[in-house]
């Protein structure tokens, strides 16, 4: 009879618990594929047309020059700035920050595609370089490109 009363109170203790792992798993699974569904539409970065051109050291800061093609996917005009990271300048210890500061290199800040327009800009990034220490020049390699829209939100441009 004692045996009988505590398999009972373990039952929905056992019950509860599943429905809650359950739920969890929903949830994580739901939020994840929300995630997924809600990127937003960025540019694309042309790889062929697209490099580094040179560097220049100002103060405390690296100014690197490139030329990036952008290409608008969409079927809608885009208005941007642009965020930049670079990892591998960073990790050299050329740059004693990843994340730099993009700018076209007329001295605007934000970038406008038409839709399906492919363009060129001579973009300028500055990023923070370390006094003393690290890499004597930067990598070369194309950074990774945000565009972030007036709203605030951010897209992640690919490169292709």
């Amino acid at each position: 009879h004692v045996q009988t009363k505590r398999r009972s109170v373990w039952v929905p203790v056992a019950v509860v618990g599943g429905v809650a792992v359950v739920l969890l798993v929903l949830l994580v699974v739901g939020t994840r594929l929300l995630a997924q569904n809600s990127s937003v539409a960025a540019p694309i970065l042309l790889k062929d047309g697209s490099g580094y051109k040179m560097y220049e050291l100002r103060n405390e800061d690296a100014l690197l020059s490139y030329t990036i093609k952008l290409r608008n996917p969409t079927e809608e005009d885009m208005t941007f700035t642009l965020r930049a990271v670079l990892s591998q300048d960073a990790k050299s210890g050329y740059l004693s920050s990843e994340v730099a500061a993009v700018r076209a290199q007329s001295g605007e800040e934000s970038f406008t595609l038409q839709k399906g327009q492919t363009k060129s800009f001579d973009v300028v990034l500055t990023a923070p370089h370390p006094k003393y220490g690290g890499a004597d020049a930067p990598s070369g390699a194309l950074p990774q490109l945000y565009a972030v829209f007036p709203d605030g939100s951010e897209g992640k441009i690919e490169a292709q």
